[in-house]
């Protein structure tokens, strides 16, 4: 049959063709349908449709084209609705609890053996421990080296030293690949599906003591949401140590031996990832002093209600005098476009009154209507002055310093790390002593707090 197609005719299409079984396995959008069309079109090359024996050339009449639309709109509108089918089916299994992916994490596989009939399904299945003991071996020993404080590169040199990976597969065992696992929130139970987080069913390969020292390791997504509570809230990266490393929760239980009841004590150390550190017990801080140094930035932004009033009238001062310099300047602004409108009525009169050539008419128009354009970004801009933006921030800046020491007393640790966030730029944990800049609105007004002649600056910085 394809002998007799290629010979029927079309000596003078002989050239490069393209078959495919039917319409629908062309193309299942009309961007690559209308591209193979345009090249059909230059003689580029021809189609076959073996199972319709149809051919589609330069020369195919009309009908034949709309014919190939249609099947074309028709594939892309069955693929639109398959893939819609397939993602509500794999959305509604990660709320299920099972991630839909088909390559799971290594350490684990797609299990897709039917629990009632013991074959093989095509499609679905669920993620298991991966059966293969080597694989598992590597896993956990991964997870325990870094657990131990190694760095990615020696955990690599490591499992190779062991005799862990084969050696046909050191190439495609990087230190990269390392980090992203180690990093990988679905060894603690989790995972993300379409930007959404969800708890996972699957089975966990890795103990859940090491878990939690790999999850406090310097340069990780450290915090999962089971792990997240009131002492692992300022880590993650917000407060680092001087050296550059992250801080850890590092919390110690001791037995007291006469009543045999068990004190857990919160204390905080850096990583040490880069060893510039000698002792470890000598970085130990508490979660209580930690708290209580923070606290001193609230201490040194918070103004008397005294003070806050004072500054908001100077504010309310300067508002007036520049919303009555702003409204003289858009007065003044105004007149001058009364002026070029007057100007450009003045030389199209000149136009049609044959006193101007048509060159002369648009370079004249042209100049007009760039003063114009000058004018309305002038007029622009005092309108937002107008607006008084920047005095309403500062307004705001103000009414949290007043009230920013009777919140903190009464806010959770969540809300007290949100106000720390306004506040504070760079924390950093040097050695016990936790140091912080404020940000540059709340400086400005801790030292204006101290300085009685600040308002003597009000005419040279407005």
């Amino acid at each position: 049959q394809q002998r007799e197609i290629l010979h029927s005719g079309w000596s003078s299409f002989w050239g490069a063709r393209h078959l495919f079984y039917l319409f629908d396995r062309e193309a299942r959008n009309l961007t690559d349908l209308e591209a193979n069309e345009e090249y059909v079109r230059k003689g580029v090359f021809i189609i076959h449709y073996v199972k319709d024996r149809k051919v589609f050339h330069s020369n195919s009449s009309d009908s034949d084209i709309l014919t190939r639309n249609i099947f074309g709109t028709m594939a892309k509108q069955y693929s639109q609705v398959l893939s819609t089918r397939v993602n509500d089916g794999m959305t509604k299994k990660a709320e299920q609890g099972w991630c839909p992916i088909s390559v799971p994490p290594l350490g684990y596989v797609n299990d897709k053996t039917d629990p009632e009939t013991g074959k093989i399904k095509k499609r679905g299945g669920i993620i298991i421990p991966d059966p293969n003991e080597n694989i598992l071996r590597v896993v956990r020993r991964e997870f325990e080296l870094r657990a131990d404080g190694w760095s990615y590169d020696n955990i690599r040199a490591k499992i190779i030293s062991e005799g862990l990976i084969n050696q046909k597969r050191f190439g495609t065992y990087p230190a990269s690949g390392l980090h992203k696992r180690l990093n990988n929130l679905f060894y603690w139970g989790e995972f993300k599906w379409k930007g959404k987080s969800y708890q996972g069913k699957h089975e966990l390969i890795i103990p859940k003591h090491i878990l939690d020292k790999v999850g406090s390791m310097s340069g990780q997504r450290i915090l999962t949401s089971r792990t997240r509570n009131q002492y692992t809230i300022l880590m993650g990266g917000w407060l680092k140590c001087f050296c550059g490393c992250h801080i850890l929760y590092d919390p110690k239980k001791k037995v007291n031996r006469k009543t045999l009841t068990t004190r857990e004590y919160h204390y905080y150390r850096c990583s040490n990832g880069k060893r510039a550190h000698e002792s470890q017990k000598k970085m130990n801080i508490t979660n209580d002093q930690i708290w209580l140094q923070l606290g001193n930035a609230v201490d040194d932004i918070h103004i008397s209600d005294e003070f806050a009033k004072e500054i908001a009238d100077a504010l309310n001062e300067i508002e007036k005098k520049s919303h009555s310099t702003a409204h003289k300047q858009v007065d003044a602004l105004l007149e001058q476009q009364k002026i070029l409108r007057a100007r450009e009525d003045r030389i199209i009169d000149m136009y049609h009154d044959g006193l101007l050539t048509p060159d002369s008419f648009k370079r004249q128009q042209e100049r007009i209507r760039a003063e114009q354009d000058d004018l309305l970004k002038q007029l622009r801009f005092l309108q937002k002055s107008l607006t008084s933006s920047v005095i309403e921030t500062c307004k705001s800046v103000i009414e949290l310093a007043n009230n920013a020491k009777s919140l903190w007393i009464t806010q959770s640790p969540d809300e007290r790390k949100k106000v720390l966030d306004v506040l504070l730029s760079n924390p950093i944990l040097d050695g016990t002593t936790v140091r912080y800049d404020l940000k540059r609105p709340f400086k400005l007004l801790s030292e204006m707090r101290g300085d009685l002649k600040w308002r003597t600056l009000e005419d040279s910085n407005l």
